[in-house]
């Protein structure tokens, strides 16, 4: 039979992105967490095929780069031109430096209270500390062939496992302000420091990858 070959000298196009997972339940009923972003200043992506030199990739955002979660595709900043073949790993590290005037991490959602029932409440989650985040995009799915094809595969952190340590009872008591446009409950690190530390000892922990 005819064996047939990769070409392991043209470059293939791989893009990451960044994803709110949905693999655990909320804390609380009425919290609902559905959008928000990461402002990278810097990432590196490093690989190992069974065939070819291992490679490392870098880039600096001095900046800030904005990165939404759950965006429709990569965007360009975050896009590279990598070796084909098999790869037996995939290493990405973002990094996020602190800047104070500025969150470096937002979360936003909506938490509607069930006793008694008022009005709804937009969350808004921030940090402004430095964060490193390192995933191997292949942990779960093995060796993966990289061809012609382009290929975008998703960095997922899980918002309700960050807030797993606290329940309803917490949510209810929340502190809230009302704004023009409604409620609104801010969870810092002066605003709501009990849910604010809860996620933060735990909000890195569990990156996975999607593809």
């Amino acid at each position: 039979c005819q064996k047939t070959t990769v070409d392991l000298k043209t470059p293939t196009k791989l893009g990451i992105r960044l994803g709110l997972g949905m693999d655990y339940l909320p804390p609380a009923d009425g919290l609902a967490l559905t959008e928000g972003y990461l402002r990278v200043t810097g990432i590196e992506l490093s690989g190992t095929r069974e065939v070819g030199e291992p490679f490392v990739f870098e880039r600096q955002f001095p900046d800030g780069l904005r990165v939404p979660f759950d965006a429709l595709g990569a965007l360009e900043d975050l896009t590279f031109d990598v070796p084909r073949g098999n790869y037996k790993q995939l290493v990405a590290v973002l990094e996020v430096e602190a800047q104070p005037a500025q969150p470096t991490l937002w979360l936003v959602g909506n938490y509607a209270w069930t006793r008694p029932v008022v009005a709804n409440a937009v969350v808004q989650a921030q940090w402004r500390r430095a964060f490193r985040f390192e995933v191997d995009l292949l942990a779960t799915s093995g060796n993966r062939q990289l061809d012609e094809q382009a290929s975008q595969p998703q960095l997922l952190f899980q918002p309700y496992a960050w807030f797993v340590d606290t329940d309803a009872t917490k949510w209810d008591r929340a502190y809230y302000f009302t704004t023009m446009q409604g409620r609104a409950m801010p969870i810092n690190a002066q605003d709501n420091n009990d849910l604010f530390t809860a996620a933060d000892r735990v909000l890195g922990d569990l990156l996975t990858t999607q593809w």
